[in-house]
């Protein structure tokens, strides 16, 4: 009985696998989208240790976000697709990031006071595992008397990845936004052993995509991204309130521009958590265009390889 089972398993196993095979490869069509511009656009969320939720904040949560938070991003990039069940992804984005304690309902969050921004570059490179497919071309013109068959073109993908994100915060002072880094709000740079942090951190994203077919050449589709980073700086706030004399207006501004309950933060106080680091999502629309050669295709038909040429009229 055992060995049946073990038998049955294994020719499951086996037409799982190779069924799959199968749905992707059959008809070869991902081999025509192997090279494709990608452009998207869409909103930025920072989590980091301004605002949040009322209560204690929950790390690398959605239930931790400021809606009026939310900024914008964009992102032009190249994809290669090197087999029918993985593509890679080379991008670089331009992205806004916000943060303020003016939007959380905790009071000492709000006594604190503080606000940044930043626009920042992210640099990357994605490896995309394709979830599911549905690739077929049909006919490219609609004959009388005839059932048209437009083709499909969907897919389903997670991905992640590795980045470079470089970013420089800012804060505002009298109506007017001053880069932080240089400030030392922290001490960084003004208190022995210690000097300014890094204006760049590497990253790595994890998504979830899925993007249809719109016309033989484009794709039309959605992401969402969460971004893990390897700094706690990116809002400028990560340990505590330090003492240090003989500061200018603006650094004794931004090192301390709590207005209400200011003996909550004194030095030595808690002013950021540092044993979590910054992170932020995105979510936006993408679109997808294929850049194979379009003088000439080929594409494979039940093992014979159909050479399709192009006129100068095509579209296809």
């Amino acid at each position: 009985m055992n060995k049946l089972l073990i038998l049955l398993s294994l020719i499951v196993y086996n037409e799982f696998i190779f069924g799959q095979y199968k749905f992707f490869s059959e008809r070869d069509n991902w081999a025509l989208n192997k090279f494709e511009g990608v452009v998207s656009f869409g909103a930025t969320q920072f989590n980091g240790d301004l605002g949040g939720l009322q209560f204690k904040g929950i790390d690398y949560s959605f239930l931790d976000i400021d809606i009026p938070s939310t900024r914008l991003f964009a992102t032009v990039g190249f994809r290669y697709r090197f087999s029918p069940y993985f593509s890679t992804c080379s991008s670089i984005s331009f992205l806004q990031l916000y943060g303020s304690d003016q939007y959380t309902n905790n009071i000492i969050r709000q006594s604190r006071n503080l606000t940044f921004k930043t626009n920042a570059f992210d640099f990357s490179q994605r490896l995309e595992w394709i979830l599911w497919a549905d690739e077929r071309y049909g006919a490219k013109y609609q004959i009388p008397g005839t059932k048209y068959d437009p083709g499909k073109n969907k897919q389903l993908y997670l991905y992640t990845g590795l980045g470079a994100l470089k970013f420089n915060p800012k804060g505002i002072y009298n109506g007017k936004w001053y880069e932080l880094q240089p400030l030392g709000t922290e001490g960084q740079g003004r208190i022995q052993n210690t000097r300014p942090y890094f204006l760049w951190t590497a990253t790595v994203p994890f998504g979830i995509g899925y993007k249809f077919g719109i016309s033989r050449l484009w794709r039309f589709g959605f992401e969402l991204t969460y971004f893990k980073t390897f700094s706690d700086y990116i809002d400028d706030v990560s340990t505590k309130y330090q003492n240090i004399t003989g500061l200018d207006e603006i650094t004794t501004y931004f090192s301390n521009p709590a207005v209400d309950n200011q003996n909550w933060f004194r030095p030595g106080d808690q002013r950021g958590d540092s044993k979590t680091k910054d992170a932020y999502y995105t979510i936006g629309f993408t679109l997808t265009k294929n850049l194979l050669n379009k003088k000439i295709r080929h594409q494979k038909i039940k093992g014979r390889k159909i050479e399709i040429r192009k006129d100068k009229n095509s579209q296809f």
